[in-house]
């Protein structure tokens, strides 16, 4: 009866500290998200209706962040405050050993180590496919939102649009302005750059795929390579320019594709990310099994002692983790090491802490 109590008391303060810590750190993560893609609403790079969607979407991204650390720093804290008010003191001259201390933060880590898994092996990469696609067509949408009188940059900054005035919802135009800066070919020779002014402008939409064709009316089309005289001017009485759909499926990149088209793949990239999304519920896993020992801190002390060393373990962890998955991809560690060095190396730091602390472990009281 009295382990069936303490389990249930741990595992409470544990679920409500890390409840608190996880709202403070998805509020920070979602803040910084919204403030970028606000920017670059205001910058016309995306349409404004799209903005709360597609930093949803980077929320649930950020989500396989925010699930370890988040662990991490409540075990911390839950230990910490066990130790400053003696109550750990007090369940070791009860008799609790380590694995009953082990059990309720285990239970609730097993919990979000599934949430963890289903995060990032299938709702992660569908919500980046989903945002890739969603910034595909952001060209597209984003001409029907466009402010007249003002530059707006498309297409990642490589074109800039202006139209004198815009009516209809963007889909009439007058003195419109586009410029496409050029780049450089496989032989590094630069591309020309293009820059069509026209008096009028209209949208039409597509009905195959989706995309929109903007029709130009009665302008000129300059192309060439800045400094050079070369320069070869078209004058038109209606031009389409069409703005590309969104990008096939084929096309998709090792992050955004499926975690089953992944397994026994072939390219180290594939193999690297493969191992990145396995690494996430992972690491929930191996974060509490570390979080506990390097808790305990003497009666009198804080209650954040160990949060400083706890997010410097953290960042060192993530940070490991990142250059494993590099040298993964670039081929510099065989697949069979791939990530897992990692893993195990933090293991032993879960060894050594156990070693070191192993009187306290074992919850012998300790005379104040």
């Amino acid at each position: 009866m009295t382990s069936a109590i303490l389990y249930r008391h741990i595992l409470r303060e544990c679920v409500r500290t890390w409840s608190a810590v996880a709202a403070v750190l998805l509020v920070l993560t979602l803040g910084v998200g919204f403030a970028r893609f606000i920017a670059r609403a205001a910058a016309g790079e995306i349409p404004a209706d799209i903005v709360l969607t597609v930093a949803g979407y980077s929320a649930l991204e950020n989500l396989e962040i925010v699930l370890p650390v988040s662990l991490l720093l409540a075990i911390l804290l839950t230990v910490g405050r066990l130790c400053r008010d003696n109550e750990m003191a007090a369940m070791a001259a009860g008799g609790v050993g380590l694995a009953q201390l082990y059990r309720p933060f285990l239970t609730f880590a097993l919990l979000l180590t599934a949430a963890a898994a289903w995060l990032s092996l299938s709702l992660g990469p569908e919500a980046g496919r989903a945002m890739q696609r969603l910034e595909g067509t952001a060209g597209a949408m984003a001409l029907g939102t466009l402010e007249p009188g003002r530059f707006h940059t498309l297409l990642d900054g490589r074109a800039v649009f202006y139209a004198e005035a815009v009516a209809d919802g963007g889909r009439r135009m007058r003195d419109v302005f586009i410029r496409v800066r050029g780049s450089s070919d496989a032989a590094g020779r630069p591309t020309p750059e293009t820059v069509v002014v026209a008096d009028r402008a209209w949208q039409r939409e597509s009905e195959n795929d989706g995309g929109r064709t903007l029709v130009l009316r009665d302008g000129r089309r300059y192309e060439g390579v800045p400094g050079r005289a070369d320069y070869r001017v078209i004058r038109f009485a209606e031009h389409g320019v069409r703005i590309a759909p969104p990008k096939p499926e084929l096309d998709l990149d090792p992050g955004e594709r499926d975690t089953l088209e992944l397994v026994g793949h072939a390219e180290p990239e594939a193999r690297a990310e493969l191992q990145r999304r396995l690494a996430v519920p992972i690491s929930v896993l191996v974060l509490a099994l570390v979080a506990v020992p390097l808790g305990q801190v003497p009666p009198r002390s804080g209650r954040y002692g160990r949060l400083v060393i706890g997010i410097l373990l953290y960042v060192g962890y993530a940070n490991l983790l990142r250059l494993a998955e590099v040298w993964l991809a670039r081929g510099v560690t065989p697949a069979a090491l791939g990530l897992w060095w990692v893993h195990g190396l933090v293991l032993a730091v879960v060894l050594a802490l156990l070693a070191y602390r192993s009187g306290h472990l074992r919850l012998r009281a300790t005379s104040p």
